[in-house]
């Protein structure tokens, strides 16, 4: 009896390079997680390639980006691998889907009158659910974390680099002045500070949207 395996454009999955490069190191899921400051299910997600108990948006490839530097993995390949498999697994799901809805449609035009205007209403009802949700979507704050600095502190420096990442088109100011980010969304800028105390705000926001506001006070002595 023949059965069916996963398929990846690499030797191994990005989850089985993880479990091995932590195997190799004999370094227990749990002591991982405490010192990552991660929830284990998240390292067990990654580690099975299960993308569904993962969260949403960039926190996945944050602890993924965290976790591949943490087992000294080339994090730029882990994430490139991620970003593949994640697609195919979305493209596996499109394809299914579509044969689903061609299957079914064979079938429409032979049901009762009643059941197919009850079916027309509940797809309208879906419709309207989707554009709400999507107009939602389009309004509400993009995400926006901050790595660096992680809290407010107190420096003898006078440039402080401010790291971290927001959503992919995002516009993002940092104490009133839009800087560049990268195609991923990605934050890295140095700015200068004075002696005193510095307020630095950084916002993020996308075209219609309202924004998302990170404020870090930073004590030059």
């Amino acid at each position: 009896m023949f059965t069916s395996s996963k398929i990846s454009i690499n030797s191994e999955t990005v989850g089985r390079k993880l479990k091995q490069a932590r195997n190799d190191k004999r370094i227990e899921l749990d002591s991982a997680a405490r010192q990552l400051k991660i929830n284990i299910k998240y390292l067990e997600a990654l580690e099975n390639g299960q993308l569904k108990k993962l969260p949403a948006g960039v926190y996945a490839q944050n602890y993924l980006r965290t976790y591949a530097d943490f087992l000294g993995l080339d994090v730029a390949e882990i994430i490139s691998q991620y970003k593949t498999e994640n697609e195919g697994q979305i493209i596996k799901k499109n394809n299914r889907l579509f044969v689903q809805k061609v299957t079914k449609a064979r079938y429409f035009l032979s049901l009762p009158k009643l059941l197919k205007n009850f079916i027309i209403l509940a797809l309208i009802t879906i419709c309207v659910t989707y554009i709400g949700f999507y107009i939602n979507n389009l309004v509400s704050a993009p995400e926006l974390e901050i790595f660096s600095p992680e809290k407010d502190i107190s420096t003898n420096e006078r440039k402080i680099n401010i790291s971290g990442q927001t959503e992919k088109n995002s516009i993002v100011n940092i104490n009133g002045k839009e800087i560049l980010i990268s195609g991923e969304g990605d934050i890295d800028y140095s700015l200068d500070l004075k002696v005193g105390l510095n307020v630095i705000v950084i916002q993020s926001q996308k075209k219609y949207s309202k924004k998302s506001v990170v404020i870090r006070n930073i004590l030059v002595n």
